[in-house]
């Protein structure tokens, strides 16, 4: 849930709520320590994560946009 902003370019997190995004060593070392001793807003960044990656990631997800992409280069 710690990142820096080229891990997790374009694809749409939104920080501090689905992710911490750090450049920089000391502040990347300064959440992660934050992380574990905040482990309620641990939890709720991890779980707003992992709802934005099933509600855009998903197998389900990824299935539909390929089809979507498949049935426009019939047409």
């Amino acid at each position: 849930i710690v990142s820096t902003s080229i891990g997790c370019e374009g694809i749409g997190l939104i920080p501090d709520r689905d992710i911490v995004i750090k450049d920089d060593v000391q502040g990347f070392l300064e959440s992660i320590l934050f992380l574990v001793h905040n482990i309620n807003d641990a939890h709720r960044i991890a779980n707003n994560g992992y709802l934005f990656a099933k509600a855009h990631f998903s197998q389900d997800k990824l299935v539909n946009k390929r089809l979507n992409i498949y049935e426009s280069l019939i047409k």
